[in-house]
């Protein structure tokens, strides 16, 4: 059932916008909500979140540096019919070599150095795209099961660090300081959903 749950919580941050474009100027994240009217369910999403090499290492990922590397982050909740919340947060990586996220333990995030570790059911292995337009770059994207507070914690942060790790490497990020405030919207637009 969770797994369940999960891949529709994939699809829905698909469709709703979990995978945004890294390209053109840095733009606060956006905040997308949507109830459907047939079942009921109600699904939230915020980002994208911009992150930053943040550290001297930014990762190693064969055959590359990590350096051109761009992740981005968003928050997602879904709420099914019966009332059965889950919130998530989605990784986004654009980079021309394949990182191959891991599933069941590829995210680790410091806030203010607290440690958060997330556990991802499938990886990006649903989620790989090729674009072939101009260079040849690939995309991957994640979802991590989460805690509310978890997220609560992330909104209190003065600094977001994470770490991805897949089968070829990991990449090191922080979140953008300007970028933040968008989790404290993010938790304040769902608190009526629970």
């Amino acid at each position: 059932m969770r797994n369940t749950k999960i891949i529709l919580l994939a699809t829905v941050m698909s469709l709703i916008g979990g995978c945004a474009s890294i390209m053109g100027a840095l733009e606060p994240p956006t905040f997308k909500s949507k109830k459907d009217a047939y079942d009921g369910s109600f699904t939230a999403y915020e980002g994208p979140i911009t992150t930053q090499i943040c550290t001297s290492n930014s990762g190693y990922i064969a055959g590359n540096s990590g350096v051109g590397v761009n992740v981005n982050l968003g928050l997602a909740l879904v709420q099914d019919k019966t009332g059965s919340t889950i919130y998530a947060v989605s990784v986004s990586y654009f980079d021309q070599s394949w990182l191959f996220i891991n599933p069941k333990s590829s995210l680790d995030i410091l806030a203010d150095e607290q440690q958060i570790h997330l556990v991802t059911a499938l990886g990006s292995i649903n989620d790989r795209h090729v674009d072939g337009n101009g260079p040849v770059s690939v995309t991957e994207s994640a979802n991590y099961a989460v805690q509310r507070a978890d997220i609560a914690r992330l909104a209190l942060a003065k600094r977001i660090q994470f770490k991805i790790t897949g089968t070829n490497g990991y990449v090191e990020r922080c979140v953008l300081p300007s970028q933040i405030p968008a989790i404290s919207e993010f938790l304040n637009k769902t608190s009526s959903v629970n």
